[in-house]
């Protein structure tokens, strides 16, 4: 029995949502998804988009964290406008698979491609129905790209004058 992969987006503003939707929907095989305006992540979910900034408070890092004590073998994206050195550091420590910066098309366009992987290897383990963390480690590990990316970013960043 095939299941869809269950995705939620978190995010304050009600038109990030639908525009990630729409990217998700038009980029991604199917799936089932839910998306809350409140820093809510209860549920489970096989991916996580998830905001930083709920009205001036910071939260990705502590959602990341609780997800992935919770979910150890979930995708999660932090997709924000708000993501300094500090914050993906904190991204990073907490657990956190990749980030996109709302400002930076191309940054969706690869966490994409994470995503799909991640629901191929999911599908095909589901389809074998044995459960194999190895192919969902494999799987979030392809983020090598974001975080290189990141790196990058930040080196860049702390060079500018």
């Amino acid at each position: 029995m095939s299941m869809k992969t269950k995705i939620l987006l978190v995010d304050d503003d009600p038109m990030a949502l639908s525009f990630l939707e729409f990217k998700l929907r038009s980029g991604l095989p199917a799936f089932d998804c839910e998306t809350r305006t409140e820093p809510n992540i209860d549920g489970a979910f096989d991916i996580y988009f998830i905001d930083n900034d709920f009205q001036g408070r910071r939260v990705a890092a502590e959602l990341a964290s609780r997800i992935r004590r919770e979910r150890p073998d979930a995708l999660i994206i932090a997709f924000s406008g708000t993501l300094d050195s500090q914050t993906l550091k904190n991204l990073i420590n907490a657990g956190c698979s990749g980030a996109c910066d709302k400002s930076q098309p191309g940054d969706l366009d690869e966490a994409l491609q994470v995503a799909r992987k991640y629901i191929d290897t999911l599908n095909q383990q589901r389809a074998s129905q044995r459960p194999q963390r190895g192919g969902l480690v494999d799987a979030v590990r392809s983020i090598r790209g974001l975080l290189d990316s990141w790196n990058t970013r930040l080196d860049q960043q702390h060079r500018q004058p």
